[in-house]
């Protein structure tokens, strides 16, 4: 996370000044005002500043604005007093951070106020991260990465002109102990990323705080200590430079001293039996011979014969020297001891002089038995399978010790601590899954049993420092001893064993140490991870193998999905889902077969093969090599089997000789497909129906040219009575109204009955109807035999009109416009002036109706006074469809 905008180590501080990072890896440069601020190496953090509380303060200007809308603060403290006010650091009106009497609090503005007041002790580390998000509207505090509280927080504040200061608020209220790691972001970081941000810094800090690694090993590079018949083993001494910068070894003249040296190599009391014989190889290093001190540690006291350095890089960083001649206290036996390298003050910082006094490194060692005879008659391994199922189920093995040789093997037991009783120490290889040769985890190992058999002492994972592994250690519990005799064995049960690794080989180790009159030695056995199983019970002839499972019942147990690439022959019966089979094969559940397109399931007898598959296109197919029979009942009722298909590829239902491509109950009887994807009907070994392929169908004819196409005579009857009958259920007002329904396209039409309407025709809208002898023209209740509600017309024409004419003069011939052919006219009315004058006489008139091709008026009046003419005449025609005569 190099994202930062400010960054001050505090690792560092030179002329006054100490230096850290902006933006983009900007250099910033702090100005340290006062005395009280030091450079000191902490056994944690490694190089820090140490502040005495005076008021000395790192005064780094105006560095911009840091109470951003989002901001990240981060810092290492450790204070030595829990009293009073100390300012970690401030930017007044931006961001702060303090602490009052055993409180932490901060700052972050808007709101320019203290929150916080978190628990602190003093001469304690605290990483703490102040996450301020002013949208989210929140400040969250974590302490050592954890969450410990939250504050409210809205807005964002402008930027101050005033500096930014580490270690007190102008000159006042100092921080009395030690910083490091300051850091700003203008971004909320995440919980993840301030863990990894506390990880990075105590890693990296770790190698400031131990600068100085060592390695103490014999010629095989293994961290033992023999002890031997006669000291024959060289013990090589590797000081290595872990730090960034160099390190300088300062001059020394005269002997090696408790007080003038370099480096003081200190072992356990009772490590060394001869201490004072052991010498040092070459001559670039002088050393006191190995005496106790205050402690009662045995220590060797080097320095180097000229001041030199270690350097940075592998081939300056080291210094080796050759120890001989080292006798080693057998009176514990085999166990395990330590060693430790201090350095003095004159080891020091090669820039800045800083020293190293003090500061130490541990390292475990092995203290082996090399007494004895080399090799031991023990053997160890596994009864039965040494294989574990790598499916992640628990899983148990049995080891066996049993004594090989022609004479007894003796264990004892020792006094005291038991550091020199007899013991086997167990472990496995562990690692991640990623490497094949790992059993698994460190941390799922750790969850394995190891039941002691009698007379040993319970064994519990140990965590060995240096050690990756867990150990088990088997240790005699009987004082008087234990003799294995030959040909002798006790076995020792390991379980709860789980792996989800690789398949492969791994590794259980079983170190033996303390055994009279043989070296320690180490027997190492090999594990089989793999997904199959072979369970050796106690009866010598009952072998089991699982796959899936590490506890079969039977010969052969399959947990899990199985797959048999190849041929396969069994004898007996095959029991799926059952495990009576009464036949060569019974399955008792549901059964999937697949397969390629030839056949993935075949049924052969000596007779007939059958066989079944899905093909690619998604269709199943059957294939028989004779006829096949399909029933529900008995198998021996062949004669009208359920289903039929012969040879041919016909089909019988209820028939088992279909004549016909599907014949039903008889042979002849049923469906037959023609021609160009034509079906027919047949009766009797006859066509009877015929569907072309375009729907059509004929009955009496193999080519309909219909819809329906009848060849022959039909007749619709029902009991001699009725030629049709339409009957629908009864409405809901009890009647049965039928009704034939007719469409014609745009028009439409129904011709029905009912009770309420009787016979109706309907035609969108306009209705004839029939009841009780009446008809109804534009009504469904006439009253009269004929009832006609509108307009009546024949041929067009209506039948009867009758019209006034008007004005028509006198002594005229009025062509009325109505023809003769279609019509009979008759006067009947008519209206004169004549007689309106008293002194007027009538003298005589005519008026009658005259035919030609239309009808006329003829028609004349005259009076005394001579004004007489006609006002109206009233004519009535008739059609002559109605009347049976001609007046034309």
């Amino acid at each position: 996370m190099q994202d930062f905008i400010l960054y001050m180590p505090l690792d560092n501080i030179a002329n006054g000044k100490v230096i850290g990072q902006g933006t983009d890896g900007a250099l910033l440069e702090g100005t340290v005002q006062g005395a009280g601020i030091t450079l000191q190496n902490d056994a944690i953090l490694g190089e820090c500043l140490q502040f005495d509380g005076t008021g000395a303060h790192i005064d780094l200007g105006d560095v911009g604005q840091l109470s951003t809308e989002q901001v990240t603060l981060s810092c290492w403290f450790n204070t030595e007093k829990t009293v009073g006010e100390q300012f970690i650091f401030d930017k007044m009106d931006e961001v702060a951070a303090h602490l009052w009497d055993n409180g932490f609090q901060y700052a972050v503005s808007p709101p320019w106020i203290w929150n916080g007041n978190i628990p602190i002790e003093a001469n304690t580390w605290y990483h703490v991260v102040i996450v301020s998000n002013a949208g989210a509207g929140t400040t969250a505090t974590y302490i050592n990465g954890a969450q410990v509280s939250t504050a409210a927080r809205s807005g964002t504040s402008g930027a101050s002109n005033k500096p930014l200061t580490i270690g007190a608020r102008n000159a006042a209220w100092g921080f009395q102990g030690k910083m490091a790691h300051l850091r700003v972001y203008n971004r909320v970081l995440t919980t993840d990323e301030i863990s990894l941000m506390r990880t990075q810094d105590l890693a990296q800090s770790f190698r400031k705080a131990h600068p100085i690694d060592f390695d103490l090993h014999n010629q095989d590079v293994q961290n033992v200590l023999y002890i031997e018949n006669e000291p024959t083993q060289v013990i090589q001494l590797d000081i290595q430079n872990k730090s960034t910068q160099q390190i300088r070894l300062n001059a020394l003249t005269g002997d090696a001293s408790p007080t003038n040296h370099h480096f003081a190599l200190r072992f356990r009391p009772d490590t060394l039996k001869k201490p004072s014989s052991i010498q040092l190889a070459g001559s670039d290093w002088k050393m006191t011979q190995a005496t106790p001190d205050a402690d009662g540690m045995d220590v060797i006291y080097l320095r180097h014969a000229t001041e030199t350095t270690l350097g940075v890089d592998n081939a300056t960083a080291h210094q080796t020297l050759s120890f001989s001649n080292i006798v080693v206290d057998s009176t514990q036996g085999s166990r395990g001891t330590r060693a430790e390298l201090v350095c003095s003050n004159q080891v020091v910082y090669a820039d800045s002089n800083l020293h190293l006094g003090g500061h130490s490194r541990e390292i475990h060692l092995n203290v082996v038995n090399h007494q004895g005879k080399k090799n031991i008659p023990l053997h160890v391994g596994f009864v039965g399978d040494n294989g574990l199922l790598n499916d992640g189920s628990d899983n148990a093995l049995k080891l066996r010790f049993t004594n090989v040789g022609k004479l007894p093997l003796a264990f004892k037991k020792g006094s005291g601590d038991d550091t020199n009783t007899s013991k086997f120490i167990l472990s496995f290889d562990t690692g991640d899954a990623a490497d094949e040769w790992s059993l698994n985890t460190s941390e799922v190992v750790k969850g394995i049993t190891v039941n002691q058999p009698d007379d040993w002492k319970k064994a519990d994972p140990v965590a060995i420092t240096q050690e990756p592994n867990p150990q088990w250690i088997l240790e005699l519990d009987i004082n008087e001893g234990k003799t294995l005799q030959s040909k002798e064995y006790f076995d020792v049960d390991i379980t709860k064993i789980k792996t989800t690794f690789p398949t492969g080989h791994t590794h259980l180790y079983v170190r033996y140490e303390n055994i009279p009159g043989y070296w320690d030695g180490e027997k190492i056995l090999i594990i089989e991870k793999r997904p199959l199983v072979y369970k050796h019970k106690e009866d010598a002839n009952n072998k089991n193998v699982g796959i899936g499972t590490n506890t079969p019942g039977e010969k052969l147990e399959v947990k899990g999905n199985t797959k048999l690439d190849g041929d396969t022959e069994v004898t007996g019966k095959v029991g799926i889902g059952t495990n009576m089979p009464g036949e060569k094969l019974e399955v008792n559940g549901n059964v999937k077969v697949s397969g390629n397109a030839t056949a993935n399931l075949s049924i052969k007898t000596s007779e007939a093969e059958t066989k079944i598959y899905s093909h690619s296109d998604g269709v199943t197919y059957f294939q028989t090599q004779g006829p096949a029979y399909f029933g529900t009942n008995s198998i021996n009722k062949i004669n009208k089997p359920d289903l039929y298909i012969n040879t041919d590829g016909k089909v019988g239902i209820g028939t088992n000789n279909p004549q016909i491509q599907l014949a039903l109950s008889d042979n002849d009887t049923g469906l037959q497909c023609q021609d160009d994807g034509e079906l027919a009907i047949y009766t009797n070994n006859q066509e009877r129906v015929r569907i072309d392929n375009v729907g059509r169908v004929g009955i009496g004819t193999n080519d309909p040219s219909f819809k329906l196409d009848v060849q022959g005579q039909m007749r619709v009857n029902h009991n001699n009575i009725r030629g049709l009958t339409v009957e629908n259920s009864p409405n809901q007002d009890g009647e049965h109204p039928s009704e034939v329904f007719l469409n014609g396209g745009k028009k439409s039409g129904s011709v029905g009955i009912s009770e309420s309407r009787g016979l109706y025709l309907w035609a969108n809208g306009d209705q004839v109807n029939i009841k009780d002898g009446k008809v109804g023209i534009g009504t469904n209740n006439p009253q009269a035999t004929l009832d006609v509600n509108g307009e009546l017309k024949i041929g067009g024409e209506k039948p009867f009109v009758i019209k006034r004419f008007r004005n028509i003069g006198y002594n005229l011939l009025y062509n009325t416009g109505y023809s003769t052919s279609k019509y009979n006219a008759a006067i009947v009315g008519f209206q004169t002036n004549a007689g309106g004058n008293p002194s007027d006489k009538t003298f005589g008139m005519k008026l009658h109706m005259s035919p030609a091709s239309t009808w006329s008026i003829e028609a004349d009046i005259y009076t005394e006074g001579g004004h007489e003419y006609w006002e109206f005449v009233d004519v009535m025609f008739i059609s002559k469809a109605l009347s049976d005569c001609d007046l034309s």
